[in-house]
């Protein structure tokens, strides 16, 4: 599976790159390091995601996130247009702080809807809003053509546009709330807290700043995302000391740590023993 990459498509001082008008032709399955806004110029065709087949017609909008596997082919002819955006982007000031919440509801919602119903990524509007739209893209396609100074700034502009549009459309209908995404965190640290697991690897994840993740893990769950970790790793040590064989290296290994010392100093921290005491005393 072939990834795009990021310097394939950016200068070093862009955040947003916008294609002229291309093609539409039977594409292999990709993936991508940036996220991906595509505007259906003209034409009719099907978009591929993650093994569904969704049939796309002019003036739609398709929302793919970084690391979703797509391709499309053509009925006839299709001709499309490329935005795309890096994930940096959602932490730049060319993004007012005000949009962030609705473009996190974009970037997440296919964690919630997507395999239910994976018609969600795909926007559509009508009437005058549509041709409204549709002139705001064909200003991208000349701002990015011409390049003049400030081209990123009018680039942004018009993304912020279509960003409100969209987050209005997703809040008409059933979207992930609030509450959805805390619990998506949650559950995602929670699956993933025996593996390697940084603060920066989860604010890439959901598009937030690391420092603005960690306060919100704390407001979440009233400590710090490195001691909640930390707790759940001994929780389990304790539950496997209690109700397995393992020795403790293997135990130790499991939870996601690869030295002992750094292990028994968590584990007496937390429990006040040494995991050999606690499995004297349940006679284990």
């Amino acid at each position: 599976m072939y990834t795009f990459k990021a310097t394939d498509f950016f200068s070093d001082d862009e955040m947003i790159s916008v294609s002229p008008l291309i093609a539409a032709t039977d594409e292999k399955q990709h993936r991508h390091e940036f996220i991906e806004l595509v505007y259906i110029f003209s034409g009719n065709g099907e978009h591929h995601i993650d093994n569904h087949i969704l049939s796309v017609t002019k003036g739609d909008f398709l929302f793919i996130n970084l690391n979703k596997t797509h391709a499309f082919s053509a009925n006839g002819e299709m001709v499309y247009v490329n935005c795309l955006i890096k994930p940096e982007f959602l932490n730049s000031p060319l993004l007012p702080p005000n949009l962030r919440t609705g473009l996190f509801s974009l970037s997440l919602f296919d964690n919630f809807d997507q395999d239910s119903d994976p018609q969600r990524c795909i926007f559509r509007f009508n009437g005058a809003e549509q041709n409204e739209l549709h002139n705001v893209v064909t200003a991208m396609i000349r701002e990015a053509t011409d390049k003049n100074q400030g081209y990123q700034e009018a680039l942004a502009g018009y993304l912020n546009l279509l960003f409100i549009k969209m987050s209005c459309s997703l809040a008409s209908s059933i979207h992930p709330s609030k509450k959805n995404l805390d619990q998506d965190i949650l559950r995602y640290v929670n699956e993933h807290c025996f593996q390697k697991l940084s603060l920066n690897q989860l604010a890439k994840r959901y598009f937030y700043h690391p420092a603005y993740f960690s306060h919100k893990f704390r407001e979440l769950c009233g400590t710090s995302l490195s001691t909640y970790i930390k707790e759940r790793r001994i929780k389990e040590a304790i539950r496997l000391l209690k109700e397995s064989t393992l020795t403790i290296e293997e135990i130790y290994l499991s939870i996601g740590y690869s030295e002992k010392t750094q292990f028994y100093a968590a584990f007496k921290e937390f429990t006040g023993k040494t995991p050999k005491q606690l499995r004297i005393e349940n006679n284990i």
